[in-house]
């Protein structure tokens, strides 16, 4: 998980218990099953599933992906064409073993294997075109997810708001223990429709 984003929710958590009642009055379980099981469900339904159970490893690789060094990949390129010059196309088998981007890894392969250019260029215009399309099945999934989840939280929100109409009756106030409960109550209701107005 790249630092920043555990910078982000450290400072949310400190600004909600700094607001108060408490963080733990913000959490709603119920909301929580409507919001992540209702969305998962209508996810089910628009993409097939091999590709929805791969949600959680495309979350983490976009997560923990590495930035492409153009310098490094420039001068394994040259290094790999001076070893072609010196020792052939079966001279490059010894550097394959220390290059970690497949891709790259995969077309000098290929040159070691003997296949001529044109073969190479099909090869991996043909690889970089799956790639494309599976990048961009994965982006629409997330898209889909990002719309999907503020409708069901308004319904996360509008449950909250009857569970507080139901309580509301039930509380003494002239008991000062039972205003937090109360309190609890109407933060997690708003910090519930949160996700549908990012504006607010």
């Amino acid at each position: 998980m790249h630092f920043g984003v555990v910078v982000l929710i450290v400072f949310i958590l400190v600004a909600l218990a700094a607001q108060g009642p408490s963080v733990s009055g913000l959490l709603s379980g119920h909301a929580a099953l409507i919001v992540i099981g209702g969305t998962l469900a209508a996810t089910f339904m628009s993409y097939p599933a091999r590709l929805v159970f791969r949600i959680p490893r495309l979350a983490l690789e976009a997560m923990q992906a590495e930035k492409m060094e153009v310098t490094a990949i420039a001068a394994t390129l040259i290094q790999a064409s001076d070893r072609l010059r010196t020792a052939g196309a079966h001279g490059l088998q010894g550097q394959l073993k220390q290059i970690k981007d497949p891709f790259l890894k995969r077309g000098l392969q290929y040159i070691a294997e003997g296949f001529d250019a044109k073969e190479i260029q099909d090869l991996m215009e043909a690889e970089l075109s799956g790639i494309r399309s599976r990048h961009r099945h994965g982006i629409a999934m997330f898209e889909s997810l990002g719309g999907y989840s503020p409708t069901l939280g308004i319904m996360g929100t509008v449950m909250s708001m009857v569970g507080i109409r139901i309580a509301v009756p039930l509380f003494d106030y002239a008991k000062a223990d039972q205003l937090p409960v109360l309190a609890d109550l109407i933060a997690e209701a708003a910090f519930a429709v949160r996700p549908s107005f990012p504006e607010l």
